[in-house]
């Protein structure tokens, strides 16, 4: 349920192309690759970076609304994860426990369904509009061990 559909469709969750890219981008750093490539095409670094963005920052979301949705309701986890899962996909199941969840969870669904349709990339850049566009520097490049 956290995987979507396809890009196109109207499904909701990470998309099958984003976890496929990420994928692909594994395995090009365990073969020491410097690009990551698919069906001999290199994949833009921009869009990998991108694509784990999208990831990590569901994953977030998902996270924080579990936590919340556990602080404020009684239930079983596997039910409360069900549940938030649901509502970041858009999936529109449920076990039967958002009925009987309190206004606070179910303000907790319904904003965790709103950043799951929005998407999280533009909810993310929603709220860090920068005020200087167009202004671009430089940094000198630093190196930390990784592993």
């Amino acid at each position: 349920m956290f995987v979507g559909g396809s890009p196109s469709g109207t499904a909701g969750g990470v998309k099958t192309t984003t976890v496929a890219m990420m994928v692909v981008a594994v395995i090009s750093v365990i073969k020491g690759r410097e690009d990551t490539e698919a069906f001999h095409r290199k994949i833009p670094s921009n869009l990998v970076k991108k694509g784990m963005a999208v990831v990590l920052i569901s994953m977030a979301v998902l996270e924080a609304s579990v936590i919340c949705l556990s602080i404020a309701e009684a239930g079983s986890f596997m039910d409360i994860f069900y549940e938030c899962t649901s509502a970041l996909a858009t999936v529109g199941l449920s076990k039967g426990l958002t009925a009987d969840l309190s206004v606070a969870g179910k303000l907790i669904l319904i904003v965790t369904m709103y950043i799951g349709r929005i998407g999280p990339i533009t909810m993310a850049l929603f709220f860090n509009r920068s005020k200087k566009k167009g202004q671009h520097r430089t940094l000198p490049e630093g190196s930390i061990l990784v592993g």
